[in-house]
């Protein structure tokens, strides 16, 4: 670990470092390496990195914004938990996973464009980011993890691609300034919690190839008025998913009858096609 005093302000980290008389290259930053460094607000990292690990900038109260190099493949969890100054970060091409909790707590990060070779994005990777009001989630993400962006109450719009496949309990709780929400085709399954408490959403379109929606992942969303909800077979609901009787639910018109019959009429105050 770096022992960052308080008049270690700025940092710029060496491409290459001579130790006992031998030159080595600067490829990775160590697990927790700045790790509760509460002076440090500016670092420059070398094109030579290729890796940071672990909690590497971890409790950086301070550290307002950060370029990483294109060259870094690997970006371990924590690595930027509750760095709350942390406005703006360029992420880089080559990054294939979001690890978990990488931006946890990051309050004053606004938004965040995820490359387009990342295939997921893991457990509370954004959690807290209370000031994130857009996240470009590119094409070729195909997970998002339990808790993702729950409790980022500034977020109110993000498009998920097609190729999403799954998202974890309680991914969106709390984004309660999200208005609208469209699940991609390839969800067959929504889980508990996942965008329950998401207090401006009031369009909802849920896929054809839906099959099973969990307790509580559409509960407490007052403002919620029309559910289009494509699937011919109307898919299980498991406990309580959503408000009762405050939305309307549009169907195909083959599946009104089916829709009324089963508990999704129970669920909603109409349901018609």
């Amino acid at each position: 670990m770096v022992n960052c005093g308080e008049e270690c302000t700025r940092v710029t980290v060496p491409e290459r470092v001579c130790i006992d008389g031998v030159i080595y290259t600067v490829t990775r930053i160590g697990k927790e390496a700045f790790k509760s460094s509460p002076f440090l607000q500016h670092i420059v990292l070398p094109p030579t990195l290729t890796s940071i690990g672990k909690g590497a900038f971890e409790g950086c109260s301070r550290l307002q914004e950060l370029n990483l190099p294109q060259g870094v493949t690997e970006i371990g969890a924590l690595a930027f938990h509750r760095c709350e100054a942390l406005n703006s970060i360029t992420m880089p091409s080559q990054l294939e996973c979001v690890e978990k909790y990488i931006f946890y707590e990051c309050h004053s990060l606004d938004f965040v464009a995820i490359p387009r070779g990342v295939r997921e994005i893991g457990e509370g990777a954004f959690a807290g980011c209370s000031s994130l009001d857009s996240v470009r989630v590119p094409e070729g993400v195909e997970s998002i993890g339990e808790s993702a962006f729950s409790g980022c109450s500034s977020f109110d719009g993000i498009t998920l691609p097609r190729s999403v496949q799954t998202i974890g309990r309680y991914a969106f709780f709390g984004c309660e300034s999200l208005d609208k929400m469209a699940i991609p085709e390839g969800v067959n399954h929504i889980c508990e919690g996942t965008f329950g408490r998401c207090k401006s959403l009031h369009t909802l379109t849920l896929p054809k190839g839906l099959k099973r929606l969990d307790e509580w992942s559409f509960w407490a969303i007052p403002s919620l008025t029309d559910v289009f909800c494509q699937a011919v077979e109307p898919p299980a609901l498991h406990g309580d998913v959503f408000d009762k009787n405050i939305a309307t639910l549009h169907v195909p018109a083959a599946s009104v009858e089916a829709y009324k019959k089963s508990k999704w009429g129970k669920a909603f105050r109409k349901v018609r096609k």
